[in-house]
């Protein structure tokens, strides 16, 4: 998205949301499961059943760790979950590894334990975000008669109103996210702001709740989320083509910095 854009979006109050996108493949799930159980049960007796559980048993194997696998599955079925965020996060961190992980050899003797061999691990990308959720509400907030102080009675009346039956609470958004780690067919996201998506495997989530309400619910909290691409050959071409674009832009990027540089030379 162009900066133009974005400033005007900012002062109309049009910022796009980001949005997170669960691909939710459990009920595709299930179907092979119980086609693997039954097949499982058949004792597999001839070469296309074999093949056939080979088959079934490859792609929930993909189903739970590829996130590119899920993601198009979920999208084929119309099962995608999309979620917008309340806040714009205010930073994106990404992360790339493919830098060799030592590991012990702990099945050979003593002498093998102490030698730490250098594996090279597949290479990764991950990204890492904060989400913020609030569902705050003055009559429901601690140290509300601070709050009210030169409100008049009839806009307390009309607060205490609309607040009446309500439950405020950001619980569900942040059990829901930890219930999605959980379960290996919906840890497949995809985040999207603008221009920017990334889909990967939901590594990590770690949760801060911020603020409680008199009756003990958190109405605010922070989430972040750490999501990981283990680059398969879809992906490495993906990020290859990212990369010649980038190079086809070279001399692109100069001249707009020539454009600039009165403003990045000025003396301090």
């Amino acid at each position: 998205m162009a900066i133009q854009n974005d400033l005007l979006s900012s002062l109309t109050g049009n910022t796009a949301k980001a949005c997170l996108v669960v691909h939710d493949v459990r009920a595709k799930a299930k179907a092979l499961e119980l086609q693997q159980q039954k097949l499982g049960v058949l004792g597999v007796r001839n070469a296309l059943q074999t093949e056939q559980l080979s088959r079934v048993t490859s792609t929930l194997n993909a189903l739970q760790n590829g996130a590119a696998s899920a993601q198009q599955m979920a999208g084929a079925g119309n099962t995608d979950k999309t979620f917008f965020v309340q806040f714009n996060p205010s930073s994106l961190q990404m992360y790339s590894t493919n830098t060799p992980d030592p590991r012990r050899d702990v099945s050979g003797t003593n002498d093998d334990q102490n030698t730490a061999n250098d594996v090279v691990s597949a290479p990764r990308v991950e990204l890492t975000t904060t989400l913020i959720f609030d569902k705050m509400n003055i009559y429901d907030a601690f140290m509300f008669d601070k709050f009210n102080t030169g409100v008049s009675a009839t806009t307390v009346t009309n607060i205490v109103t609309l607040a009446k039956g309500a439950t405020f609470t950001v619980q569900p958004y942040v059990e829901g996210l930890i219930s999605a780690l959980r379960n290996p067919y919906t840890r497949s996201m995809t985040f999207q702001w603008a221009d920017f998506s990334f889909t990967g495997r939901l590594h990590q989530l770690q949760a801060n709740y911020k603020m409680f309400s008199v009756s003990g619910r958190p109405i605010r909290a922070e989430v972040q989320l750490r999501l990981r691409q283990d680059l398969d050959t879809q992906d490495m071409q993906r990020w290859k083509s990212q990369f010649n674009s980038m190079l086809a832009q070279k001399s692109s990027m100069v001249t707009a910095g020539q454009k600039v540089s009165n403003l990045l030379n000025l003396s301090l």
